[in-house]
């Protein structure tokens, strides 16, 4: 009876609501990914729809008959990896419909990021000296990484981890969306057209010097940002994908 009697403010405090997530439409940096990655998709993919070897955006090894299909594996892996990474970085998409985060994270992982990562330094060490060029060893590094992230944010989610899992999908994904800012780089730098348009000052830059830079640069910054966002955001509670947060 006494604690029914008891002043409101001795009572033991309720915790606050948790902030609805926003919708994806209603988040500019969300759309603003899917945005940069739709571009990279229309630009990338048509020259290799009709699987002619001619029109690739990339060098292909004459008399190689293993280079291209490994390519062309790449880049299927790929574009379902990026289109994937969209819906795993979406944490409304994880809340409100947890069986497509979980079903989308595993083609992202199994048919997009491995196959990619395993992809990239097989396809290295298959191209001759297409791969002896200046930055073959930021890319090779680039897919051990990839792959080392991928498998360990799968094997946390096993383990239901949930925010180690979540701290090595960031780092698959920005190791991943590293095709995209590259050629994103190399078009802002003059170096390669995209759409038919292609930057005046390209004659005025060390192009092996650029090429090298790039391989390393890009992915490198991105892990950077990453780690930001994963320092910024470390607060959050993360919940299994069958939890609405």
């Amino acid at each position: 009876m006494t604690d029914q009697l008891a002043p409101v403010t001795d009572r033991a405090p309720t915790a606050p609501p948790r902030k609805a997530v926003r919708p994806v439409w209603r988040n500019p940096w969300w759309m603003a990914l899917v945005a940069l990655v739709v571009a990279f998709l229309v630009y990338a993919l048509p020259p290799y729809l009709d699987l002619d070897p001619a029109k690739s955006l990339s060098p292909i090894v004459e008399g190689s008959s293993i280079h291209y299909p490994l390519l062309i594996l790449h880049i299927v892996a790929g574009t379902l990896g990026l289109l994937t990474a969209c819906l795993q970085m979406s944490a409304w998409v994880r809340g409100r419909y947890p069986r497509l985060h979980r079903t989308s994270g595993i083609v992202y992982i199994f048919g997009g990021a491995i196959p990619v990562a395993v992809t990239t330094p097989v396809l290295l060490m298959f191209s001759g000296e297409i791969a002896a060029g200046p930055g073959r060893v930021g890319r090779f590094v680039l897919g051990l990484l990839l792959l080392l992230s991928t498998l360990v944010a799968y094997r946390m989610a096993r383990k239901h981890r949930y925010a180690d899992h979540r701290r090595y999908m960031i780092y698959s994904f920005a190791l991943i969306m590293d095709g995209v800012l590259t050629r994103l780089v190399l078009f802002l730098l003059g170096v390669v057209p995209v759409f038919g348009v292609q930057l005046p000052w390209t004659a005025q830059i060390d192009q092996a010097l650029l090429f090298e830079m790039v391989g390393w640069c890009v992915w490198v910054f991105n892990l950077l940002v990453a780690q930001w966002w994963i320092e910024r955001t470390k607060h959050r509670k993360v919940l299994p994908a069958n939890v609405k947060g």
